[in-house]
């Protein structure tokens, strides 16, 4: 077959050229990559450069294939951020976020439990005494104990985070 590459050549014998079908060579034109009314040997350095790109995983096999070189960026990219996440979570700088819900979970429970018992504890005190200033002061004082036995989550967190550390580390 001999086809003048500084002319046009029909998509049919483009294909034979190369060896793929003409329908393949018309979706090519159709998608862009071969741009109409060129010569078949712009055609071929065209063609040529993307088998060159796909051999080389640049380029995926079709328009819509993901390139892979962007792909591997990105798989690097999340593994070394959980690779971060990882180092930050053994140095205690990060804690998971069940074990926040859990101990704030619980805290709220207790605080609950603390507030719903504080009208059954105060009630035989509160009852026989007439002044408000003292009735004031023991209300006053029992929920202040009740908001300080809560206040001691941020050392649940950390000392959570410390048992996450050192559980970590033992399986590893």
């Amino acid at each position: 077959m001999n086809i003048d590459l500084s002319k046009p050549a029909t998509q049919t014998e483009f294909g034979d050229l190369v060896g793929i079908t003409q329908q393949a060579v018309s979706d090519q034109v159709n998608s862009g990559i071969l741009p109409r009314g060129v010569a078949s040997g712009e055609w071929l350095l065209i063609y040529c450069g993307r088998l060159r790109e796909q051999a080389a995983g640049r380029l995926g096999h079709d328009v819509d294939s993901p390139d892979l070189v962007r792909e591997r960026a990105l798989l690097a990219r999340e593994q070394r951020k959980m690779a971060e996440m990882n180092v930050g979570e053994r140095r205690g700088e990060l804690i998971s976020v069940a074990a926040v819900v859990q101990v704030f979970s619980k805290t709220v429970s207790d605080l609950r439990d603390v507030l719903l018992s504080l009208p059954h504890r105060t009630a035989p005190i509160l009852a026989p005494e007439s002044d408000p200033r003292k009735v004031f002061d023991l209300l006053d004082a029992e929920i202040r104990q009740a908001l300080s036995d809560i206040s001691g989550v941020p050392q649940k967190l950390q000392g959570m985070a410390e048992q996450g550390v050192s559980a970590t580390r033992n399986r590893a």
